[in-house]
């Protein structure tokens, strides 16, 4: 819980000095991501593991490096050292207590440019505990890849002591011929891919024309939102148990990336209408308002994104560049 309680906290804290820009937002795209860990076992072997569920952004403008900020959210139980036992093990209250404590967070407060990157400095948070770290960063230009996404890479590492933040598998905690069962100390390695979807490559989303999707768009892009809508409600109304809040959200995310704003904006606003209880819906909206430069409107969205989904730390980085 105290890791959620410090994400919505870094939601609210103002970044001054800067005219906020939604593009500047770069979502953490975990698929090509690793969150790494390297920890020695009975002073000689290299024990490897990594967390596959994460999610988050990173503020970027390559014209005030130093104003580069982040924040990530870890799911625990997600760690994999590539042995069962073990991993759940790690899991128990001996080390993260993942029932207790299911999230690690990381949220900065400054960024330092430096002759090989940025050292980013922010609290990082394990099984409720929370300390000031720094982590050296290299980090790559900003780029289009192949696809036509925006993108840039980020590449760090850090030691931390795991007793520092209460992780002590005591049984392990044994030591003979002066060598510790399980060193205290942990080599954390990040990569981190941060990506923009852009127009191009995001219409693979909806070029199938039998998706709802797919349809939705079609309808809204050559003849009108409006009667996108109406065919929507035709779904509903046919079947609504497989009518998803994606259905109308993909369709609007591609008439905001082609800047469509105005039809995106009548789809988003008809999900809501749709899925009320849905954060992705709100999601969309602060973004479309965000895009139209509607400050305050976006940052009530967005803020009904938290109290939906208090972990979404790609909202939280959102948030805390919205004056």
């Amino acid at each position: 819980m105290k890791c959620i309680v410090i994400l919505i906290l870094a939601a609210t804290q103002v970044v001054t000095g800067q005219t906020f820009n939604i593009k500047d937002i770069y979502p953490i795209e975990q698929s090509h991501s690793y969150l790494g860990f390297k920890i020695q076992y009975m002073g000689y072997a290299s024990v490897r593991g990594r967390f596959q569920s994460f999610r988050g952004s990173v503020y970027f403008d390559p014209k005030e490096i130093a104003k580069t900020s982040v924040s990530l959210s870890v799911q625990v139980n997600s760690i994999d050292t590539d042995n069962e036992w073990r991993d759940n093990d790690l899991r128990s209250d001996q080390w993260f207590d993942e029932k207790t404590f299911p999230f690690i967070t990381f949220v900065s407060y400054r960024a330092d440019k430096t002759n090989k990157g940025l050292q980013i400095t922010g609290d990082l948070t394990i099984r409720g505990v929370t300390r000031s770290v720094t982590i050296p960063m290299t980090y790559s230009d900003v780029m289009q890849d192949v696809r036509d996404d925006t993108q840039i890479v980020f590449n760090g590492t850090i030691t931390i002591n795991r007793i520092d933040y209460g992780v002590e598998g005591k049984r392990w905690a044994g030591i003979r011929n002066d060598i510790t069962a399980v060193s205290d100390s942990v080599d954390i390695e990040l990569t981190i891919l941060c990506k923009r979807i852009n127009a191009g490559n995001y219409k693979n989303w909806v070029s199938n024309l039998n998706s709802p999707e797919g349809k939705l768009y079609q309808i809204a892009s050559t003849r009108s939102a409006k009667e996108a809508v109406l065919m929507f409600g035709q779904m509903l109304e046919t079947n609504k148990a497989k009518v998803l809040p994606s259905a109308l959200n993909t369709a609007g995310q591609m008439l905001l990336k082609e800047g469509k704003i105005d039809d995106a904006i009548v789809l988003f606003q008809r999900n809501k209408e749709a899925f009320p209880n849905e954060a992705i819906v709100y999601e969309s909206l602060g973004e479309a308002a965000a895009t139209r430069g509607n400050l305050a409107e976006a940052r009530a969205y967005y803020n009904q994104v938290l109290l939906k989904d208090p972990t979404n730390a790609e909202v939280s980085e959102i948030l805390r560049h919205l004056r």
